[in-house]
């Protein structure tokens, strides 16, 4: 699933086509995504960015058959460090 804006691009990657459920965020040390997981990347500005291990994203399905991502306080970090740059929210919506 990807979002697009003018400023940002955000990937979420899953194992396979998500179901309804909570996935734990892996990060950049994840050899393979399990089921219940999902990689977070993006780019920010002109900076790459990675969601941080152990965050938590919630996916719903909707009365027209898509999807939803929500995710609150996910944390990122540029790629070549693994604190903390910056935590946003947002709700992803499938088209």
């Amino acid at each position: 699933m990807t979002a697009n804006s003018l400023h940002a691009d955000v990937s979420l990657e899953f194992l396979k086509a998500p179901a309804p459920g909570i996935y734990t965020t892996v990060g950049r040390e994840a050899n393979w995504i399990k089921a219940s997981e999902v990689m977070i990347n993006g780019q920010f500005g002109s900076r790459m960015y990675m969601a941080l291990a152990g965050d938590t994203l919630r996916v719903e399905a909707l009365p027209n058959g898509k999807i939803s991502a929500t995710f609150c306080s996910l944390k990122f970090s540029t790629e070549s460090t693994s604190k903390s740059d910056f935590a946003t929210g947002g709700n992803l919506t499938e088209q």
